[in-house]
């Protein structure tokens, strides 16, 4: 954000500013002189003089190899303590990524007193808390202390101690970015106030500014919440946000086949009925405890027209996957109406008002299991015999996790651990029917604003900007086979799917995408 002409703007006020984006802020703010006087200075050939340059801590991740990516995302940096006064002696590098030479740091026990919580560390790879599940490389290169990184398929810890090469790695990482391409410099003018968020880019002063005072006032907006750590992961190269060429449903082939989505009257579960109908699906039974606007039944139909199909045969129930006579009831009429099931997509969920623990109230807590857990049991129980016994059927089950069931988001338990007992359901699932020839997998289907996520902290909220048809389109691309190589795995819409085929072997010898605990 750039207010133009703010001249004689005192300093205090930046603060108060900081706070409309963030409320837990720590009142401190930062400014006076810096001295860039190394004429190598990369941002110096790309900028003027007292510019700000800023690179996006997400491209600086994309940028980096397979190999790369892993060892960022299982590292965590250890940084000095004190760390201005620890490296008040040295020299930065060139691009300002780091420190040019190890030696000349303070020794700790010279520094002034401080205690191991001045000691900070933290995820090499950040979730950025504006953009769900999107992943950070965040590193303050200067400060690196060491490195502790854990072997991904081993589990084995290894410490980098030695600073020299710690320092090393960590810039060989960030430098990749690095270039004018990637860059984004603007010239602030005096008297302009300017506030941008620190988590998620690098920034840095560019050009000679001698003994000048520094242009721009920095508020340094401290949050009492620390960086999360990024999992959930980033499993392929490429990341989406909306429906690709590879995945158009518009190709697959789901012509003759029967499907059943829960949670249908609107979002993610409309969006994959959708899907299946531009596939050419013959028979779409759609359940929701919700009422079916008009727009239901004109979706569908536009999506058959887009696609030349005719028109499917359209079931609409209204369900509540909490109430066992309604799914009974439901379970027969489908069976009489359709005599086949080749699709189950378990969609309908519940997500509560974020609440700490001790403050939650029980009836609403326990609603999420009921929902999540229960009532995704009850819908398979209820239509599995069906679905085993469809003669030359796809016998696949969909059922919808979350990057929930992966991150540690306060005061959200109830959903992510419904989220994660999802997984494990499906792997029992699979494990009991497997001989039936049952296949039946978890999906994320990304960061989508719908309904259920009405309920997140509203800061989240400008991060959801995922398509529904991002999901639609990938569960309907990833049914359209019998892959019973993805038995009891979790997959992200978010993946490109292309990338995410090609690691079949990967996948399968890693016995990956499953949930274990490491000893």
């Amino acid at each position: 954000l750039v207010i133009k002409n703010q001249n004689g703007i005192e300093p205090n006020i930046l603060p108060q500013l900081a706070k409309i984006w963030d409320e837990n802020i720590v009142d401190m703010h930062s400014g006076g002189s810096k001295a860039v006087s190394d004429p190598k200075n990369i941002l110096s050939r790309n900028a003027a003089a007292g510019a700000t340059a800023f690179v996006s801590g997400s491209l600086s991740f994309l940028l980096l190899s397979e190999e790369e990516q892993s060892f960022a995302l299982n590292t965590v940096v250890q940084y000095a303590p004190r760390p201005y006064e620890w490296i008040r002696n040295c020299k930065a590098t060139s691009d300002g990524l780091t420190i040019a030479h190890a030696g000349n740091e303070v020794p700790l026990d010279e520094l002034a007193p401080w205690k191991i919580e001045h000691v900070q560390s933290h995820p090499m790879v950040w979730r950025n808390p504006g953009r769900l599940n999107q992943p950070h490389l965040q590193i303050l290169g200067a400060w690196v202390c060491s490195l502790n990184t854990t072997g991904p398929s081993t589990g084995k810890a290894t410490i980098i101690d030695d600073v020299a090469e710690a320092r090393r790695i960590c810039r060989s990482l960030m430098k990749k970015a690095m270039s004018a391409e990637y860059i984004y410099a603007h010239a602030w003018e005096e008297g302009d106030l300017v506030i941008f968020h620190n988590q998620g880019v690098l920034h840095s002063i560019t050009g000679q500014l001698k003994d000048e005072k520094r242009l721009m006032w920095q508020c340094t907006m401290a949050s009492s919440v620390p960086p999360e750590r990024f999992t959930g992961s980033v499993f392929t190269k490429t990341i989406h946000s909306d429906t690709y060429d590879f995945i158009d449903s518009s190709k697959v082939d789901h012509v003759g086949r029967s499907i059943l989505v829960t949670g249908a009257s609107s979002g993610i579960g409309l969006a994959t009925a959708c899907s299946f109908v531009r596939a050419g699906a013959s028979q779409i039974a759609l359940t929701s405890i919700e009422p079916f606007p008009t727009e239901v039944y004109e979706a569908i139909s536009e999506a058959a027209r887009s696609c030349n199909h005719p028109p499917p045969t359209l079931l609409i129930y209204h369900l509540d996957v909490n109430d066992l006579k309604s799914i009974s009831s439901t379970a027969k009429a489908i069976t009489k109406a359709c005599g086949r099931l080749d699709v189950l997509i378990n969609n309908a969920g519940y997500m509560p008002v974020p609440s700490p623990i001790v403050e939650s109230d029980d009836e609403t807590y326990w609603h999420t299991f009921e929902i999540n857990i229960r009532g995704t049991y009850r819908m398979t129980k209820a239509l599995l015999p069906l679905l085993l016994s469809t003669a030359d059927g796809l016998k696949t089950i969909v059922n919808l996790s979350s990057v929930a069931a992966h991150n540690f988001r306060p005061d959200s338990s109830a959903y992510g651990m419904t989220k994660f007992a999802v997984l494990r359901f499906t792997e029992f699932l699979c494990q009991e029917n497997h001989e039936d020839g049952l296949v039946a997998f978890c999906v994320h289907p990304g960061a989508i604003m719908t309904k259920l996520a009405e309920a997140m902290p509203k800061e989240t909220h400008a991060g959801l900007t995922d398509k529904p048809a991002l999901a639609g389109d990938t569960i309907a691309f990833l049914a359209e086979g019998r892959r019973q190589w993805l038995n009891a795995r979790y997959v992200s819409a978010q993946w490109d799917m292309e990338e995410f085929l090609q690691k079949k072997d990967e996948i399968l010898a890693g016995d990956k995408l499953k949930m274990r605990m490491t000893f």
